[in-house]
């Protein structure tokens, strides 16, 4: 590594990187002190300050007092809305209240849209009616989305899934790794239990894809990182 680099106590630059030229030092943890599976190097799933590798304390909330739907205790939002959509004055992001009435007093908001979107000529703004036609007489846009945005292969422009995933970055549309049941891509909550219930998933593979046998879903006794059962479970 350069030696114009500037290191701290532990070895690690001020972007993560170790003298040892990796984002690990020569015990296998990064700057934040947690190995690849989660550990400290206090030998627990939390730092110091009580947080884990995803940032969560053990009541599931960030050091800015937000869980991982991005709720804080109280059940509101950074922007103030609540899980139901609704802010603490009653109205949503569009300014409608739960009744359908706009903040202006009238049925439609300043754009001319009523709560469920639709102006008074029955189109929405990206051209459906209520029976989710398209204004070109078909169920696709010209671009090809349907009334709910998604593709024929049911991939919407974001790049998210109907169930919500985006299979390229495994990360969900509100955000986050976890959908809104607290499961992640593959099933797991931040425990690493299924959503079966057990350790293992439909398939049988624990969270880091080793079966009861201590086999890796590739067929081999070692992981994609090169690491065996016995590696992930040390005590």
């Amino acid at each position: 590594m350069s030696t114009s680099l500037k290191f701290n106590r532990n070895g690690f630059t001020s972007r993560g990187i170790h003298r040892n030229g990796t984002h690990r030092d020569d015990d296998g943890y990064d700057k934040r002190g947690f190995n690849r599976v989660g550990i400290h190097r206090n030998g627990t799933q939390y730092n110091g300050t009580g947080y884990d590798c995803n940032g969560y304390n053990q009541e599931g909330y960030n050091h800015k007092g937000y869980n991982i739907y991005g709720f804080n205790r109280d059940g509101w939002n950074i922007k103030g809305f609540g899980r139901d959509g609704f802010n603490k004055n009653g109205y949503n992001k569009f300014g409608f209240n739960r009744n359908g009435m706009h903040i202006n007093g009238t049925l439609y908001s300043n754009d001319g849209f009523d709560f469920n979107g639709f102006y008074p000529d029955g189109i929405n703004h990206h051209g459906f009616n209520s029976s989710r036609i398209h204004r070109n007489g078909t169920i696709y846009d010209d671009k090809g989305y349907d009334y709910d945005g998604f593709n024929v292969d049911g991939i919407n422009a974001k790049g998210f899934g109907r169930n919500g995933w985006n299979r390229r970055t495994r990360l969900h549309k509100n955000g986050s790794k976890y959908d809104y049941d607290g499961f992640d891509y593959y099933g797991r909550n931040y425990k690493g239990i299924h959503r079966n219930g057990t350790k293992y998933d439909d398939e049988g593979y624990d969270k880091n894809g080793f079966n009861s046998d201590k086999i890796h879903r590739n067929g081999t006794i070692y992981s994609r990182s090169g690491l065996t059962w016995y590696d992930y479970n040390k005590e």
